[in-house]
């Protein structure tokens, strides 16, 4: 990065995303708990940002993983599918994400 004078990259999870884990709640949640950046993290490492997948249309798991995030991680934003499953975003079924 130093060499391309880049002053930060961000690392994000591209499509289809966590769409092909699909294996059952238990296994979504240990999936959730385990998507971690921090190996890349080091002090002398380049400045990287990322962002986080969020497991939906799972909207509970979603919620702990937005808290998790943002508040544990200090992610720079997370990742949104325009829908999960056939259900689109705007559904009122993802209101709690958007209220978080």
């Amino acid at each position: 990065m130093d060499d391309e004078e880049i002053v930060v990259a961000m690392l994000s999870l591209t499509a289809p995303g966590i769409e092909g884990w699909r294996v059952g709640k238990e296994r979504t949640e240990w999936l959730v708990e385990s998507i971690t950046m921090e190996p890349i993290w080091h002090s002398n490492a380049p400045p990287l940002g990322y962002f986080a997948t969020l497991p939906l249309p799972d909207v509970d798991s979603a919620l702990r993983e937005i808290d998790r995030a943002y508040y544990q991680l200090k992610v720079d934003g997370v990742i949104l599918h325009s829908n999960y499953d056939g259900i689109y975003l705007a559904d009122p079924a993802f209101e709690p994400v958007w209220r978080s």
